[in-house]
């Protein structure tokens, strides 16, 4: 009769042969708090780490491997037909030749107007701003960074000639420009709110309250998708993704990993919104 070590040992080889048996699926993963948080201690808290998770026990058919990689090598890799995948992805044409996408999987609210609560108050709580009236207003000071791309639509009316400009750049982090926002060095700044929620947090003052407004000029926000690299491989673990969603996609627990980090009830209403529409 075998003993126990043995039964053990048989077990734990049955365990290994199987789990070798599946095939793997990979996906990138990038530090950028709070969409993904890989160190600190909000490591594993970011909205695409709870949500990744969620596909993943949605998917048992596969071994699931994780790769930290930034954005140039993961399109890179997606284009020479690697074999991983990218659950924050956005969709273009470009990349529309390169890789398979999957459903609309996600919202993310757009770019918005940050700005302190007493601002927002005194504004009269608008709904949405025109960024480009803003920018030629004198009144008004808004503040973004140097070296920044704010997405296509957002740089062209950053980037148009005037004869003044009231927003001005800084050769600073975000971190900074929220803290400066705080000290009112400037009366507002551009950034996505749930970003803006996270930044909050290390300005070292307990009642500091912010609010964020929708720019008239852009989508209110952006859908990310699954992409894979144009193979056989992509195709299938895209497939199966696209499963996984229908399944999970109504859940509670789904639509709340998509609305964490934001800091108000408005704001998560207009993710929730959103995500309806997409889902039309």
């Amino acid at each position: 009769m075998l003993r126990n070590s043995q039964y053990l040992c048989l077990s734990l080889l049955i365990a290994v042969s199987h789990l070798q048996a599946k095939e793997k699926m990979v996906w990138s993963i990038t530090h950028w708090p709070p969409l993904m948080i890989l160190n600190g201690e909000d490591a594993g808290k970011g909205r695409f780490d709870v949500i990744l998770k969620q596909f993943q026990a949605h998917m048992p058919q596969y071994q699931h491997i994780t790769i930290e990689m930034n954005w140039n090598r993961v399109w890179s890799d997606i284009k020479r037909g690697k074999n991983v995948c990218n659950i924050l992805s956005l969709k273009n044409e470009q990349r529309a030749e390169i890789a398979y996408f999957s459903k609309p999987s996600n919202v993310t609210l757009s770019n918005r107007i940050i700005l302190k609560q007493s601002t927002f108050e005194y504004m009269g709580k608008p709904a949405s701003l025109s960024l480009q009236d803003l920018i030629e207003s004198p009144d008004i000071e808004g503040a973004i960074e140097s070296s920044r791309s704010y997405t296509q639509a957002l740089d062209k009316v950053i980037s148009e000639k005037r004869e003044k400009s009231t927003l001005k750049r800084y050769v600073t982090s975000s971190v900074q420009l929220m803290k400066m926002l705080v000290a009112e060095r400037f009366d507002y700044l551009i950034e996505y709110p749930y970003i803006a929620s996270y930044l909050l947090r290390s300005v070292n003052k307990a009642d500091a309250k912010i609010a964020s407004v929708e720019i008239e000029e852009i989508a209110p926000y952006s859908v990310s998708y699954l992409a894979c690299p144009k193979t056989p491989w992509g195709k299938a673990r895209i497939a199966a993704y696209n499963t996984a969603l229908k399944e999970m996609s109504d859940s509670p627990q789904y639509i709340q990993a998509m609305q964490t980090w934001y800091a108000t009830d408005e704001e998560r209403a207009a993710v929730l919104k959103g995500y309806l529409e997409i889902k039309q």
